[in-house]
Parts: C-alpha cells; sequence; structure tokens
C-alpha cells in the first residue's frame, strides 16, 4: 500500500471486512481510502480510494515464483470473489444513496443566495438549499442523480468558513455537474465557484469535475458524450501544495482528452489559486 501512497494509522484488520482510511489527498475527517484483509487459507486482500475510482489493488502473500499452480489459481479465484462482492456492494450502496439524494434534492428549495456563493461572488446555477447547506447535484454519464455536494458555513475568530462534503455511499468517481448546454465549446473545472465564474465570464458552458482527481475520467467522459467538440480544461494552480495537484492532474486530463489547458497565474504577493481567485483579484474581468 505504501507503494502507491496510502499509509494506514494502525496495522490492518484481518477480518474480510472493509475499512475506512485517509489518504494523503483527503481533507481533514475525510476517509476515501478503503481496504479489506483475509487471512484464510492465507494473507491476500485489496485496497483502493473511492474519490480516485479505480484501479483497486490487489496483494497475496504468495508469490507466483514459489507457490504451485493450484496456489495461484484458487488465489485468483478468491481475488475474483472478493472484487465481485466488494463491486456488488459499492454498487448497492450507491443505489440507495441516489435514492436518499432524489427525496433530499426533491425537498430543497431553489438556492436564490447563500453565504458561500455571496463569498465567492457568483451566482446560483441550478442549485438548491436545505437547513442552510447549499446542495451541488452530482451527476453521471446518463445525467441521473447519484450524489450532492454539500456546502456548509461556520464562523470564528478567523472569520467565515466553507465546509464541502459529499453525500455518505454516493458516487461521485467519474461523475460531474454541468452549468449550461455544450454545444461546440466546453470547459471542465474542479469546483463550483470556479465553473461558474467562467461560465459567466465566457458565457461557454462549464463541466464541475469537484476534485482535481475526478477531472481526468470527466474530460474523457465530456470527449465521448460530445467528440467533436473543443474542449478547455481550467485547472486549479496549486502552487502552494507540493506537486501542484490541480495543474499536475489538469494537464493528465487535458493529454487524455485532447483538450487545452488553462492555468491561472497571479501577482506575487497573492495567495489565489484558482479562476474564481483571479477575477475577484481583478473585479473589471466581470465587466
Amino acid at each position: 500500500m505504501s507503494e502507491e501512497g496510502f499509509h494506514l494509522p494502525s496495522l490492518p484488520i484481518d477480518d474480510g471486512q472493509v475499512h475506512r482510511f485517509a489518504t494523503p489527498t483527503d481533507k481533514k475527517g475525510k476517509k476515501s481510502g478503503w481496504y479489506v484483509l483475509h487471512t484464510h487459507p492465507y494473507p491476500f486482500g485489496t485496497f483502493g480510494c473511492h474519490r480516485q475510482g479505480p484501479p483497486w489493488y490487489q496483494w497475496s502473500q504468495q508469490h507466483e515464483k514459489t507457490a504451485s499452480r493450484e496456489t495461484i489459481e484458487n488465489n485468483q479465484r478468491a481475488m475474483a470473489v472478493l472484487r465481485n462482492h466488494l463491486k456488488k456492494r459499492e454498487l448497492q450502496t450507491q443505489q440507495q444513496a441516489a435514492l436518499k439524494c432524489l427525496h433530499l434534492w426533491n425537498s430543497a428549495a431553489t438556492a436564490s443566495s447563500h453565504a458561500y456563493l455571496n463569498n465567492k461572488g457568483v451566482l446560483s446555477y441550478g442549485l438548491r438549499q436545505i437547513a442552510g447547506d447549499l446542495l451541488i447535484p452530482v451527476h453521471d454519464e446518463h445525467y441521473q442523480l447519484t450524489s450532492l455536494q454539500h456546502i456548509s458555513s461556520s464562523h470564528n475568530d478567523q472569520g467565515m468558513h466553507f465546509h464541502k462534503r459529499f453525500f455518505p455511499g454516493g458516487k461521485t468517481a467519474g461523475c460531474f455537474y454541468l452549468i449550461g448546454k455544450p454545444v461546440t465549446k466546453l470547459y471542465i473545472a474542479e469546483g463550483y465557484a470556479t465553473a461558474a465564474t467562467i461560465h459567466r465570464i465566457t458565457g461557454l458552458p462549464v463541466c464541475i469535475a469537484f476534485s482535481c482527481h475526478n477531472m481526468k475520467s470527466v474530460a474523457i467522459t465530456m470527449r465521448r458524450l460530445y467528440p467533436t467538440i473543443v474542449l478547455f480544461i481550467a485547472a486549479d494552480n496549486d502552487r502552494f501544495t507540493k506537486g501542484n495537484p490541480g495543474l499536475t492532474q489538469g494537464k493528465l486530463a487535458a493529454k487524455a482528452s485532447g483538450a487545452t489547458l488553462f492555468c491561472p497565474t497571479f501577482p506575487p504577493d497573492s495567495k489565489g489559486t484558482d479562476f474564481n481567485d483571479l477575477a475577484r483579484i481583478n473585479k473589471k474581468m466581470y465587466h
């Protein structure tokens, strides 16, 4: 697991159940990583990250060069059964979550004003709100609702803070939300505020991928759904984060989908990282 960048806070539990853990790119309190470990008839398991989606990784104590053919075949069968079991359970969880999200969405009111929208200086494009939470729908390639992103706000001595979370169990990997209808050109951005900013400035449709690690799969999906469209990747410039994940994943998304990459640049004293930050720094972009 460590070779793939995953680190458990303690020794793995070998009970054959799914266990969650925080990945290096998770925000505080999030646990996108998961693993399953068996010890009978010999140690083997699988692990991955829900937020990043496939591939899933597998491991076995039996090395193919030293194991017998029968052992290798038994291992392969056991892993296949485990993968199928996990896929079925994940699908059931996602289907149940989608139904709950649909009920919540239908119960919510149209979002005309919210602290997050006001803070970012953007409009609501098809959003709703309930109990103080701003709701952003998450759709799959068939434009079916799979999850909801909740955005809530809180205050402390340092000012206003916003908290983003997805509905538990809902599918988000490879999913998106579209502002506008794609015709000839389409932007793909990470977050809602960035997407809403680009849409307001350009008048063009924008697809929200929700995270940099989801950009590539969403870009590939958009290319498949709209094969002749001109694609633009509006990457975040995470220049204060090691490896600049926003720009790094943006480049991968652009290469995989044949898109043109754009990334904001900022004055030396600025702390901005995305196009919404840039627009708020340079207010005249709105005119």
